[in-house]
């Protein structure tokens, strides 16, 4: 065999392997948390909260959906029912806007369309 090609083969078999395992660079690199709460929104079914504060009770309860454990209370300190969600606006909320609901209780504080929060 000539040197040339005994040059040239040990050259390709050094190629061929690697010390160490390459990592991909075109990745992020992920968290327990941030996995965590993709696969919370994914199950529950419900993405992060919005912000519904000045909107509607019945417009909120029909984007949130049934999957949502929602609670609302009168906040004029009257302790009225809310019989008709559609006349009631929401003052307050509980989780926050943004926050992966993850099963957590939706609790909004309303009054009636025309109060002043």
């Amino acid at each position: 065999m000539s040197v040339l090609a005994l040059v040239l083969l040990t050259g390709l078999t050094a190629c061929g392997t690697s010390p160490e395992p390459t990592k991909p660079t075109d990745s992020a690199p992920s968290s327990p948390t941030a996995h965590s709460r993709a696969t919370a929104q994914t199950d529950a079914g419900i993405g992060p909260m919005p912000d519904f504060v000045g909107g509607n009770v019945k417009g909120a309860l029909m984007q949130l959906g049934p999957e949502a454990d929602v609670r609302v209370t009168d906040s004029s300190g009257r302790d009225r029912s809310i019989d008709d969600e559609g006349d009631w606006k929401i003052c307050t909320q509980q989780p926050s806007p943004g926050f992966l609901l993850n099963g957590h209780v939706v609790r909004f504080g309303a009054v009636l369309v025309g109060e002043s929060c």
